[in-house]
Parts: structure tokens; sequence; C-alpha cells
């Protein structure tokens, strides 16, 4: 289950931006258009890592391998048409699917993910005549912007064994990791940028009679009419890479071994803070959601007292989905397998009665008198301490001169 509701999605954690993020209250989301069909288009979200030339707004497109076989690239124009597939319960629980129509007669082409045999850490996207991965889907449709799941994508310029070493921009996924020092590891490979895939409006056209593909179960999908015009650096979706949560990634190795990850994909990012018209001692930190949030002991030193959900900005509101599934994990003593959990109302209002009860700040930051509540961890098996933002420095880096350019299969 990769993605459930809008209040237990993923939050961006700074990652890649060589500057400190700017603090935007409120911020005004580009407009969404409703389309059963659409493009997935490429935003770098470090523009720092890109290719040169560049690749930001690339389609997503099918590198053919063989019979019913292809990869996950990208073109400049002329991309592939998805759609997502699934009833609206299976989307809710990150079960639905995307689809591409292709080959004759027309036959589902899903976009999957497959571990690779080289690299634990990364998985390759592929188009093959299948249904796909399930999970691999949109976000929520309540959720302030829309992606692809799960992140993060990388482009990787690579050189494939079928055009006998031929290089083609191909997309795979890296998978976050914490290391023994409670250190987020993204493992972005050498040479790749990580990027996000947004669904720009399309149309969906009828299937010819004969085809093998249905459209019985194509879902309205949140998408934008042009994502070139998308100024992402003013609402902060892009500025560096988002790190999905680590639970996700156990989830999805249980589920053929691909990843979800710790945050969500690479964005320096616009939060507002804790209500403006409340009293706050000292200077507002930046503050979002890290792994250290869940480890007794943290070392995260900028923090910032929050007492309710109404509280946290929407893309931290976003950012619970993976907390709470580690508290159903903790909490129920047992795997959260894609294939079995539920997460239910009840475990929603136990887990934020938990993480609300418990907050606190821990260094360089004074809670608010009314925030001092006693702690109220459910049977111990949840700490939550901090609120924080990571921002690490990245480098700019070109393609090599003798790289073959970006191509369409």
């Amino acid at each position: 289950m990769l993605t459930s509701t809008f209040l237990l999605s993923l939050i961006g954690l700074a990652a890649a931006s060589p500057v400190q993020p700017h603090i935007v209250k409120d911020p005004k989301y580009p407009s969404r258009s409703t389309s059963k069909g659409f493009k997935l288009v490429v935003n770098v979200t470090d523009p720092s890592l890109d290719f040169d030339p560049p690749i930001q707004n690339f389609e997503l497109t099918g590198i053919h391998t063989g019979a019913g076989l292809a990869l996950l690239g990208i073109s400049e124009k002329d991309g592939r048409i998805f759609y997502q597939n699934g009833t609206k319960e299976e989307r809710q629980n990150g079960e639905a699917t995307v689809i591409s129509d292709g080959g004759t007669p027309l036959t589902p082409n899903g976009i999957g993910l497959v571990a690779d045999k080289k690299n634990k850490n990364l998985f390759g996207a592929t188009l093959n005549f299948e249904p796909g991965t399930a999970g691999v889907q949109l976000n929520q449709p309540e959720d302030p912007y829309t992606y692809l799941l799960p992140e993060t994508f990388v482009a990787c310029n690579k050189s494939i064994e079928y055009y006998r070493g031929k290089k083609f921009v191909v997309i795979e996924q890296a998978r976050i990791t914490i290391d023994k020092n409670d250190k987020i590891q993204r493992n972005i490979p050498k040479g790749c940028a990580p990027i996000r895939l947004v669904p720009q409006c399309d149309e969906l056209e009828a299937l010819p009679k004969g085809s093998y593909s249905s459209h019985k179960y194509a879902l309205d999908s949140k998408c934008y009419k042009d994502v070139s015009k998308i100024e992402f650096r003013a609402w902060n979706f892009t500025d560096s890479l988002i790190i999905s949560h680590l639970i996700t990634s156990h989830l999805l190795i249980s589920h053929l071994l691909i990843s979800h990850l710790l945050f969500f994909t690479h964005l320096t990012f616009t939060i507002s803070m804790a209500d403006p018209a409340l009293p706050v001692v000292g200077d507002q930190p930046i503050t979002g959601t890290s792994i250290q949030d869940f480890i007794d002991g943290s070392n995260v030193t900028t923090s910032t007292a929050i007492d309710e959900p109404s509280q946290l900005a929407a893309t931290e509101r976003h950012g619970l989905r993976n907390h709470l599934r580690k508290w159903i994990q903790i909490v129920d003593n047992k795997k959260a397998l894609v294939s079995q959990l539920v997460i239910t109302s009840d475990h929603r209002r136990r887990f934020f009665d938990a993480i609300f009860a418990s907050w606190t700040s821990r260094k360089n930051f004074k809670e608010l008198v009314r925030s001092l509540v006693k702690k109220r961890i459910e049977g111990g098996r949840i700490q939550v301490s901090v609120w924080s933002q990571d921002v690490p420095l990245s480098g700019k880096r070109k393609r090599d001169d003798e790289e073959q350019p970006v191509v369409e299969a």
C-alpha cells in the first residue's frame, strides 16, 4: 500500500539545496484539472543535478527492449498517455496502477518497478505488457499538488544491451535508507538526477474494437493543463530532493521487493509555521519531519511546538502517512504488509492522540506554554520528539561529452 489518505501521506525534507529555503505561509498551489488521461512530465527536483542539456519538462515514454518489453524512458515531446487503473478504494489504499495502452491490438502496458540485481537500493522502471506494480499511482486527489508515487524517481543515462550499449536516459527509483548512525542516505546513483513525475492532462481516447485494454476502471485523475508553465520555485515544489519514508520501503520490499522511500522527493520546502497569531519565543525555525522524530535521543536541535493538526502546513499533514504505518506496525506488533494493512479511522484517531499528546521540542526553541502537556504515549510505543529539516549541499554536474543525448526509442 503505497498511499492511503491525505493526512497520511509524505512530507518533503529539504535535502539538496545549497541555499536556505524560505518560509511561505499558505502557498498558492497551481490550479489543477481532472482527466482520465495524462502524460507524465519530468520535473528535476534538484536543478544542480540536471543534465546538460537539461531534461526539465521532458515526457515519459517507452524504450522498446523486446517483445512486450520496454524500459521507462523520456522524450522531449510526444510522450505516452497514461491513466490510473483501479477502483476508488484501491486508489485510497495505494493499490492502483498506472497504465499506457500499446501494441496491436492495444494492450495494457503498466509501469512496474523491478529490483536491480547489482544495487539493492535501486529499482528499474519498466513499461511491459503487464498490469504494472500496485501502488505506482498518483498521490491522493485531496493533496495540494499531484505527482507519481512512489518517490524518489531518478533519471539516469545508461547503456542498454538491446541497443548494443547505446545510452538512453532511463527512469529508475532510488530507495532511501537510514544508516547505523541514524543518518538519511538518499542513494541516488552517481550521474543520475532526482526527478518528480508530474501529470499533464491529456485525452484518453476510446479503445478500438478488439483491444485487450479496458478503460472500465480508468480513474478520474488530478492533473495540470501545462506543466511547463508551472513556476515550481514560486511554491517550492522542487528546490531539492524529498525523501520518502523508510517504512514504505519495507512495505514494498515485501511486495515485489520495491521501495517506497522515507519521505518524498527532492524539494526545498515551503512550510507554514504554527499559527502566526500565537506568541512564539525566539526565532521561528524552518520545520519539517524526519526519521529522527521517531528516534529516542534524537540529536536534532531545531524544532517547534505543535498542538493540533490544524497548525500543520498542508505538506506536513501530508507527511504523516508513513509515520502512521510505522506506529501501526509497532502497536499491533506485526509487519505492515501492503497486502494486509488497512488503516482504519480508529487507528488514525489513536495515532493523532498519541502524536500530539507526546509532542515536545528539544533544544534551541522554547515551546509555547499551552503545548507543555503531559506526555501520553500509547503504551510507550511511539516517541515523537521534533519536527526538523535537514539541508545538505549538492553539486552541479553535466553529462559527459561522450554520452548520448536523450532519445526516444
